[in-house]
């Protein structure tokens, strides 16, 4: 009987923790990855798998806008061929790419503002 209440005192213990962490983590996951029904809402554990896919996909189109707004507005003429060509190529080829796009990284590392 003693172990039965002790285990109890421990899951009430748990359930208080789980509660802490759905208020503290709510709003992240729901800016990251918001409920599409609001009236059948997504388990949390749903969400927090696909946090990890939705941060990488945030980050490649913010990349990929700031990229683009960079090069766009100061690097018209830049040949970005070359940066697309070195997927998936031998590495003897992509060292090769390598040393083409150099110059290109080079010129838009220094007008980066970080």
């Amino acid at each position: 009987m003693k172990s039965l209440q002790n285990d109890q005192k421990i899951i009430a213990a748990w359930n208080g923790e789980l509660q802490e962490l759905h208020e503290a983590i709510g709003y992240v996951v729901d800016v990251l990855v918001p409920n599409e029904d609001p009236k059948a809402p997504t388990p949390l554990l749903d969400h927090l798998k696909a946090m990890p896919n939705r941060v990488k996909s945030l980050m490649k189109k913010t990349t990929a806008s700031c990229a683009r707004l960079n090069m766009g507005s100061h690097w018209l003429a830049l040949n970005l061929k070359p940066v697309g060509i070195g997927m998936g190529c031998a590495s003897e080829k992509f060292d090769n790419l390598m040393e083409e796009v150099t110059p290109i990284a080079d010129k838009v590392a220094t007008t980066l503002d970080l």
